[in-house]
């Protein structure tokens, strides 16, 4: 079923100002448990979250704990990714509910490409405002939220709460932005920069590239000239919601042991087929989840987080069956669930869309990739979820952009779904 069809203002705006309208959403706090106690909260030795007291004392996202801890008075405590999987799954299923181009680059912290998905005359930030109060709703905690044309600027706004009413608004505030938050930046190429005089993107802006590239290396200089003229340097990748593997048996109410035991290994056998085919456009599960259904219609479910780096295939195989024996009673059973969690898909990145499409060569090119578009979504969301350009709803639109639209039920529900 088609949920809204592009109206011919909505194509031209876009094909006018080929800019994408990305915001960058983290949440302070998410992971803090009681926010009454001064904390930091630590992973890799490093600075992750904390209460608000420790930030006005100096401490900055990524410091080592140990110097965190000389400038506040504070509980250090590890990350617990376990304890807040739910409130995970409530703050990104609230930002998909904008777009269907959502990453999250941590639990508590990603993008938003809503280029598109905006209704006709309202602004980005009016957008962020309302997202923030859903967020805020369904977790609890204010989320700080920068907005841009690209995924840094997007980030670089977001300590500020900054999202631009316009391209004028974005390039000022681009202008002030230090070159030393810049991301992947050798020390020693800042070093050199300060040494230049060049402290601002504004700075940066004002110089050509050729210029930079003799002053800062032919890497570094095109980088940073790209983000000082808001050329995009890496897509919105979605990634969310996540992919999960799931297989289940059922049988006649069993409580015999090796019976039992031979129809998990069965099923993690076929998981694990599933993984490895999987593997190469997926990571490896984020948990393993045994679901056990007795006679009776009783279920017991155990869950068991897997530590970032990962597990094989016979390591998963041992965690399932220990997981059995310390959530099965003796009862009789008649189905047993095996789910791996938190595969992320890799789909079509949304800047193959930006082509210029002047030529019948690029055109060809275009239907290509919206055919391949078009495929993964129809498999993500099953075949009613697509249209294109031969549709009849779609006459009297410009056919190659509406070739590239994707309308689908609930994907983007709250505007006209470019995908």
């Amino acid at each position: 079923m088609i949920r809204s069809i592009p109206t011919e203002r909505s194509v031209e705006a876009v094909a006018d100002h080929p800019r994408r309208r990305i915001l960058y959403v983290r949440a302070p706090g998410f992971f803090v448990t009681d926010p009454t106690v001064p904390t930091l909260v630590v992973r890799d030795g490093l600075v992750l979250d904390g209460t608000p007291d420790v930030w006005e004392q100096g401490v900055t996202v990524g410091m080592p704990v140990r110097k965190a801890s000389r400038l506040a008075s504070a509980v250090v405590l590890p990350v617990d990714e376990g304890a807040v999987r739910d409130r995970w799954r409530a703050l990104w299923d609230a930002a998909f509910a904008h777009t269907p181009a959502v990453e999250t680059t941590d639990l508590h912290e990603g993008y938003l490409d809503l280029t598109g998905c905006l209704s006709p005359g309202e602004r980005l930030a009016d957008r962020a405002e309302r997202l923030r109060g859903e967020i805020a709703d369904a977790i609890g905690l204010t989320p700080r939220i920068g907005g841009g044309s690209t995924t840094f600027d997007a980030r670089a706004s977001a300590p500020e709460d900054f999202v631009p009413s316009g391209m004028n608004a974005e390039r000022r505030h681009r202008d002030r932005i230090p070159l030393s938050v810049c991301a992947d930046i050798p020390p020693k190429t800042l070093d050199r920069i300060a040494r230049l005089g060049l402290r601002t993107l504004g700075d940066l802006h004002r110089e050509s590239v050729d210029s930079i590239r003799r002053q800062l290396g032919r890497d570094d200089g095109v980088k940073l000239h790209r983000i000082a003229h808001s050329v995009e340097v890496r897509p919105v990748v979605a990634n969310y919601p996540l992919k999960n593997i799931t297989h289940t048996v059922a049988f006649p109410p069993l409580n015999d042991e090796s019976a039992v035991s031979a129809h998990l290994r069965d099923l993690i056998d076929a998981a694990n087929d599933d993984a490895a085919q999987a593997a190469a456009r997926s990571e490896a599960p984020a948990a393993l989840r045994l679901s056990l259904e007795s006679f009776r219609g009783r279920v017991l479910d155990a869950e068991f987080v897997v530590s970032r780096k990962g597990m094989t295939a016979n390591a998963r195989r041992y965690r399932l069956e220990r997981m059995l024996w310390e959530l099965w009673d003796g009862r009789e059973l008649e189905r047993l669930t095996v789910t791996l969690e938190g595969l992320r898909p890799v789909l079509s990145e949304q800047p193959s869309l930006w082509i210029d499409l002047g030529g019948e060569k690029d055109r060809e090119r275009s239907r290509a990739v919206v055919g391949e578009m078009l495929e993964l979504v129809c498999a993500r969301y099953g075949d009613d979820a697509a249209t294109t350009a031969d549709d009849p709803a779609l006459t009297g639109i410009d056919p190659c952009f509406a070739s590239q639209v994707v309308n689908a039920s609930g994907l983007c529900p709250s505007g006209t779904g470019w995908y």
